[in-house]
């Protein structure tokens, strides 16, 4: 048998549907069962990006020179 799937609408019977009216970014479709911390992680990084991460300052690193002779 033949199955199809239908993102962003969800169907209640044989001939009703209802479809996402927003906008979709990104699917992503895996053949690995994820975790829950790992499905949460994923929520966070997008959903408030600026709690998930903290920028520090940069950092620089100091080479010396080196006269080759």
């Amino acid at each position: 048998a033949v199955s199809f799937y239908r993102f962003g609408c969800s169907r209640y019977n044989e001939t009703d549907y209802h479809y996402d009216t927003g906008t979709t970014d990104e699917y992503r479709i895996s053949n690995i069962a994820r975790s829950a911390d790992w499905i949460a992680t994923e929520y966070a990084n997008q959903n408030t990006p600026g709690t998930f991460l903290s920028v520090g300052p940069q950092e620089f690193i100091w080479v010396p020179r080196i006269a080759l002779i």
